[in-house]
C-alpha cells in the first residue's frame, strides 16, 4: 500500500496544483492590462505544467476565447508502474471564467 501511495499521490497532487493554476489563469487572463493573447496564456499554462512535471506540449493546451469568456483545458496521462501492475492515470483539468 505504501508503494502505491508513493507512486500515485504525487500525480494527484500535481494535478490539483495545476487545476488551481489554470483556474487562476482563466479568472484573470482577460481582465489583465495589457490584455493577454492566446499565445501568452498558452505559454503561462505550459510553464506551470512544465514546473509540475506534467507531460504536455504547448500545442496540447486547448484554449477557447470567445465573447469575453475563456476556457482552458488539457488532457494528459501519466503511466504508473507498481512493479507487479502497470496502469495509466488519465487527467482532464479544465477551467473557465464563466459567471454563475
Amino acid at each position: 500500500m505504501a508503494v502505491a501511495a508513493v507512486k500515485i499521490a504525487p500525480a494527484y497532487i500535481d494535478n490539483y496544483q495545476f487545476q488551481d493554476a489554470i483556474n487562476t489563469e482563466a479568472q484573470y487572463a482577460l481582465s489583465s492590462y495589457p490584455k493577454k493573447t492566446n499565445d501568452d496564456i498558452r505559454q503561462e499554462v505550459w510553464k506551470k505544467a512544465e514546473d509540475l512535471n506534467i507531460p504536455a506540449k504547448p500545442e496540447d493546451i486547448q484554449l477557447d476565447t470567445s465573447s469575453g469568456t475563456i476556457s482552458i483545458s488539457l488532457d494528459y496521462s501519466i503511466p504508473v508502474d507498481l512493479y507487479v501492475y502497470q496502469f495509466t492515470l488519465q487527467f482532464h483539468p479544465h477551467a473557465d471564467n464563466h459567471t454563475i
